[in-house]
C-alpha cells in the first residue's frame, strides 16, 4: 500500500469547499427536483456556449453576454447569500434566489435579442437600457459578493461612485463626472465596461481550459499527479516537502487557482510533511508557496495569460514563453529552501516501501501526461487555443477507451460539462465586475492621472516608482484570486509604468507576478490560510512564513522588467546567460534565507549569501563578478565552520 492510498484511509475528510469559503463562497447541497433543474441547466449552459464557440460564430457581445446570462443566474442558484458552513443536508433554494436568477436574465436577454438595434443607433442609451443596466450591475455585483467576498464589488463601487462624483473632488483627483447616460453605454452597451476584454476571455479561452481541468481531474489525474510526484521525490531528503512543490506545481499548471491547488494537494502533502518533522506553520506555508507558483506556470497561469494576452494584443504563446524562466526560478527557490530546510532539521525522505514506482507512475500516468502533451504542442505551434483546449480534451477521451478501469463514459462527460460551468461562475463574475473598474477608469481617465501621480511622487525614480506599484499591486491583490487582482492592477498600475518606458510585456509581467503573490502576502493571504486550516496552524503566522520563503524570489520582476532577457525576449546568447546567473544566484540567496548549508549560519553568514545572491542576479559583468566573490566567501566560511564543528565534536 503505498503512502497516497495509506492517507485516503487514516486522514479524515478535508471539506474543499469549507476551505475555500473565503475565496469561492459557500455552494448549496441541492437534492431532488432543485438539482436536477440545476443540472440541465448548466448543461444547457455548457452547450450553447460551446456551439457559439465552435459552430454559431455569434458576435462577441452577444456571446458574452450569453456567458454571464448563464453564470450569474446559476450564482444565486448555486451559492448562499452569507458565507456559513457547507451544510450536509439537502438544502432548498429560497424563492428569494429563484427570483434574482431569473432577474439576472433580464439584462442579458435585452442585449442579446435587441444587440443589433443597439448597435444601430450608436450605443445611446433608451430609458428601458438604463434600467437594464443598474440592474445588470446591481445583480453582478451581488454575485461576485457570493461568489468571491466583498473586496472585489467593494473596489468597484469605489470606482463607481468616483465615476459619479469626480466633480466634487480636488483638482488632481477631480474630473467632470459622468451622466447616467454615458455610464450605462460605456458599462452595458459597448466593449468598454463589463462586456470589456476579461468578461471576453473568460468566455471562450478561460472557459475551454476549465473545461480541459475538469475533464483531467474527472478522468482522476489527481491521483495520477501525485504519485509522480512522490515517485520523483519521496525519498530524498524532506521529500514530502519537495512532493508539495512538484505535486502542487504539476496541478497548478491545470487548476490555475492556488487556494483550491492547496485544499486539494494539500489534503495529503501537508499531514506528510508534519508526519516526518516540518512543524505545522511550515507544512502550510510550504504548501500555500508551491500551490501560488502554479497560478505563474505556463501553460494557463492562473487564466492571467489569456487577458494579459488580449491587453497586450500579442499570441497567447507569447505570454506563455514569456512566464517559462520566471516561473522556473520560483520553483527552483522554493525546491533549495525546502531542502535545506530539511537538512537543518535532520529530516529523511519517506521509506521507499510506500512509494510507487516511477514507471509504474509514469505507465498510468499517461492519461495526464499525454492530453498535456498534446495541448503543449499545439500552443507551441500557434494552434488557435481553443481548438488546442477541445483536441487535448478529445485526446483525453479517447486515450481513456483503451483500458476499462479508467474509461470516461457519458456520465463522466455530463458531470465534467456541468462542474465546468459551476468552476467558471466565479472567475466570469470576477472578470466582469473588473470590467466594471476598467470602464469607470476609461471614463474618468484615471489612469494618466495615477500616472502623472506617480512619476510626480517618484521624481521619475524608476526604482521608487516599482516599489509604489509592488505595493499597490499587492494591496489590490489582497483578499482578490490573482486573476481579478491582476485585471484590476493592470487598469491602474501599468499604464503609469508604461510612461516610465518599461516594455508593454515586461510591465504586464511585473503586475502579473505581484498579482499572485499576494495569495502569500499577510495580513490577507488566501493561499496560506486554506494551508494553515489543513495544517491547524496560526493562519498570519503561517501567511509571514509563506512571505519569507518566496522573499528571493520578489526580486525576479524588478530583474525581468529592466531586462527582458529572463521573459525570453532578446538574443539567445543573452537569454541563456542572464537566466543562468539569475538561477544561481536565486539559489545562493535561497540557501542564504534558508539558514544552512553544511552546518547552521549565523546572521552574518546568511547575510553575506543573501547579498552575494541577489548581486548575481542583478544583470551586468560587475555585480556577477563581485557577487561570485562573496558568495564563495560564504559557502567557503560555511564549510570551514562545518568541519570545525565535526572535529569538536
Amino acid at each position: 500500500m503505498t503512502i497516497l492510498d495509506k492517507r485516503k484511509n487514516e486522514a479524515k475528510e478535508v471539506d474543499v469547499d469549507e476551505l475555500l469559503i473565503q475565496e469561492e463562497g459557500s455552494k448549496r447541497n441541492l437534492g431532488g427536483l432543485e438539482k436536477k433543474i440545476f443540472a440541465v441547466w448548466a448543461f444547457l449552459g455548457m452547450l450553447i456556449q460551446l456551439y457559439s464557440i465552435f459552430i454559431g460564430y455569434f458576435t462577441t457581445q452577444v456571446h458574452v453576454a450569453i456567458h454571464l446570462m448563464f453564470c450569474l443566474s446559476i450564482a444565486f442558484l448555486m451559492l448562499k447569500p452569507k458565507k456559513e458552513r457547507k451544510s450536509h443536508v439537502t438544502e432548498k433554494i429560497p424563492w428569494y434566489d429563484w427570483t434574482l436568477s431569473i432577474l439576472s436574465l433580464l439584462p442579458t436577454l435585452h442585449l442579446i435579442i435587441n444587440w443589433e438595434s443597439i448597435m444601430s443607433r450608436g450605443a445611446r442609451p433608451t430609458s428601458i437600457d438604463v434600467i437594464f443596466a443598474f440592474l445588470f450591475v446591481i445583480l453582478l455585483l451581488e454575485g461576485t459578493r457570493r461568489a468571491m467576498g466583498m473586496a472585489l464589488p467593494i473596489i468597484a463601487v469605489i470606482f463607481i461612485s468616483y465615476a459619479f462624483l469626480g466633480q466634487y473632488l480636488p483638482d488632481f483627483l477631480g474630473h467632470r463626472g459622468t451622466s447616467i447616460a454615458r455610464f450605462t453605454s460605456i458599462q452595458y452597451m459597448t466593449t468598454e465596461g463589463i462586456l470589456s476584454s476579461p468578461a471576453q476571455v473568460s468566455s471562450k479561452m478561460i472557459l475551454m481550459f476549465i473545461l480541459f481541468g475538469s475533464f483531467l481531474f474527472g478522468s482522476g489525474a489527481g491521483d495520477k499527479l501525485m504519485n509522480i510526484a512522490l515517485s520523483i521525490a519521496g525519498k530524498q531528503v524532506g521529500g514530502p516537502g519537495k512532493v508539495a512543490v512538484i505535486s502542487s506545481s504539476l496541478m497548478g499548471m491545470v487548476s490555475g487557482s492556488a487556494s483550491a491547488n492547496v485544499a486539494t494537494t494539500g489534503q495529503f502533502t501537508i499531514p506528510m510533511m508534519k508526519k516526518m518533522g516540518f512543524t505545522s506553520t511550515m507544512a502550510g506555508a510550504i504548501e500555500a508557496v508551491a500551490s501560488t507558483g502554479g497560478t505563474l506556470a505556463p501553460p494557463i497561469m492562473g487564466a492571467g495569460a489569456f487577458i494579459m494576452a488580449e491587453t497586450l494584443g500579442v499570441s497567447y504563446l507569447t505570454v506563455v514563453k514569456a512566464g517559462i524562466i520566471p516561473a522556473i526560478i520560483y520553483y527552483l527557490c522554493c525546491f533549495i529552501i525546502v531542502h535545506f530546510e530539511a537538512k537543518k532539521l535532520g529530516l529523511t525522505g519517506l521509506p521507499k516501501e510506500e512509494l510507487p514506482s516511477k514507471f509504474k507512475s509514469l505507465k498510468e500516468g499517461y492519461m495526464v501526461i499525454i492530453p498535456l502533451m498534446v495541448l503543449i504542442y499545439l500552443v507551441f505551434t500557434y494552434y488557435p487555443i481553443m481548438k488546442a483546449a477541445l483536441a487535448a480534451i478529445i485526446t483525453l477521451i479517447i486515450i481513456s477507451l483503451f483500458k476499462k478501469e479508467t474509461r470516461i463514459g457519458i456520465r463522466t462527460i455530463l458531470d465534467s460539462l456541468i462542474n465546468a460551468m459551476k468552476d467558471v461562475t466565479s472567475l466570469a463574475l470576477c472578470c466582469a465586475t473588473a470590467g466594471i473598474v476598467i470602464g469607470c477608469i476609461s471614463v474618468t481617465g484615471l489612469g494618466p492621472k495615477f500616472a502623472f501621480g506617480l512619476s510626480y511622487l517618484t521624481g521619475n525614480n524608476t526604482i521608487l516608482a516599482l516599489l509604489i506599484a509592488m505595493v499597490v499591486t499587492i494591496i489590490l491583490g489582497m483578499g482578490l484570486p490573482a486573476t481579478a487582482a491582476y485585471v484590476v492592477g493592470a487598469s491602474i498600475v501599468a499604464p503609469a509604468l508604461l510612461e516610465f518606458g518599461f516594455k508593454p510585456i515586461g510591465t504586464q509581467m511585473f503586475v502579473f507576478y505581484f498579482s499572485c503573490l499576494a495569495q502569500v502576502t499577510p495580513p490577507v493571504a488566501l493561499a496560506a490560510y486554506v494551508g494553515a486550516a489543513i495544517a491547524g496552524s496560526n493562519p498570519l503566522k503561517t501567511a509571514i512564513t509563506a512571505s519569507r520563503l518566496v522573499l528571493v524570489s520578489i526580486i525576479v520582476p524588478f530583474i525581468f522588467i529592466y531586462h527582458t532577457t529572463l521573459l525570453l525576449d532578446g538574443p539567445v546568447g543573452a537569454i541563456l546567460w542572464d537566466s543562468t546567473i539569475a538561477m544561481l544566484g536565486c539559489t545562493f540567496a535561497a540557501i542564504g534565507l534558508s539558514g544552512y548549508f553544511k552546518t547552521n549560519m549565523l546572521i552574518p553568514e546568511r547575510t553575506i549569501l543573501v547579498v552575494g545572491g541577489l548581486l548575481l542576479v542583478l544583470p551586468g559583468l560587475t555585480t556577477d563578478i563581485v557577487g561570485a566573490m562573496i558568495v564563495a566567501f560564504g559557502i567557503f566560511y560555511n564549510i570551514k565552520a562545518s568541519k570545525k564543528n565535526t572535529s569538536a565534536a
